[in-house]
């Protein structure tokens, strides 16, 4: 009778241990997927000629850019025209804001379409963006670049053309950014996507 027992139990505890394991790879590979597909630009579907349009990707070609930093939640990713480096001229900046959770990492193929079209793109890996200080940290690090001879950055921010945009807690830290941040009166275009309430954005910041 106990060695029935012992057994089953041995069996139940062999299948949850399997069962922990499966959960284990499954989670982990769904870590590891992007939140914007690789391809969206060819998947999305479009409701006129002017999406269509900017949909598509634009004519530079992209490259990318990570830095490190002393700030807790990490790097800060840039995505540029590759001309960049060569050109004489300037370029206008998005900073993009993470919704919870999201790091910038997590959606590169966003930054490289903008980027495509002639754009700064920037971001960090700020999972809690909802005081837009994060944000305001990577601005501020792109105009020290501006202001750095040595930097590929150097003079090639168009600071009268600085945009930001965010999704969700995002949402909100595009308009704490704009607000309540140092440099929020150098935006001059603002989206906010989708912002959750305040009350929200702070418990989960």
């Amino acid at each position: 009778m106990w060695k029935m027992i012992l057994r089953f139990l041995k069996i139940i505890l062999i299948v949850a241990v399997i069962l922990v394991i499966t959960i284990s790879i499954i989670l982990l590979l769904l870590s590891m997927q992007p939140f914007v597909p690789n391809n969206y630009t060819q998947i999305v579907k479009t409701g006129g000629e002017l999406e269509a349009k900017y949909l598509a990707m634009g004519a530079s070609q992209v490259e990318h850019m990570e830095v490190s930093t002393e700030e807790e939640w990490g790097n800060i990713n840039v995505y540029y025209p590759k001309e960049l480096t060569e050109s004489a001229k300037s370029y206008p900046v998005v900073v993009m804001v993470n919704g919870t959770g999201v790091y910038s990492s997590k959606y590169p193929a966003l930054f490289k379409h903008l980027a495509s079209w002639g754009f700064i793109v920037i971001g960090n890996e700020d999972p809690s963006t909802c005081s837009g200080s994060s944000a305001d940290t990577t601005l501020a690090w792109l105009l020290n670049e501006n202001d750095n001879p040595d930097s590929r950055f150097y003079q090639k921010v168009y600071e009268e053309h600085i945009g930001i945009s965010g999704h969700s807690q995002g949402g909100v830290g595009v308009f704490n950014a704009i607000n309540e941040q140092p440099h929020g009166s150098l935006y001059t275009c603002a989206v906010s996507l989708s912002p959750t309430q305040l009350d929200l954005a702070e418990a989960l910041n």
